[in-house]
């Protein structure tokens, strides 16, 4: 038996905004779909209503992914030590690992 459908509404604050989006599982994947902004008129509640209808729809397995609403996930946000390393690079070069004599 596959498992239960699962999703969350993701909030995104940008220059654009606040935008919604839903993160869910769906045939065996992981999906991300962008919803609109907050200026189009989405909430948290409407989001989380369109969460509740595309899980419904997954387990009824008539859920399609479509190419326009369905998008890559946004990179995650790099942890302290990756930034300040590229940073450092950034400022003195890339470093060589055979130190000359």
């Amino acid at each position: 038996m596959a498992r239960k459908a699962t999703g969350q509404v993701v909030k995104r604050d940008g220059a654009g905004g606040r935008t919604f989006a839903l993160r869910f599982r769906a045939y065996g994947k992981r999906r991300y779909v962008t919803l609109g902004t907050a200026a189009e008129g989405w909430t948290h509640v409407k989001a989380e209503e369109e969460l509740a209808n595309v899980l419904a729809d997954v387990r009824r397995g008539i859920w399609t992914p479509s190419e326009r609403s369905e998008q890559r996930e946004p990179p995650p946000e790099p942890t302290f030590h990756e930034f300040a390393s590229e940073w450092l690079e950034s400022l003195t070069g890339p470093r060589s690992s055979v130190h000359p004599e």
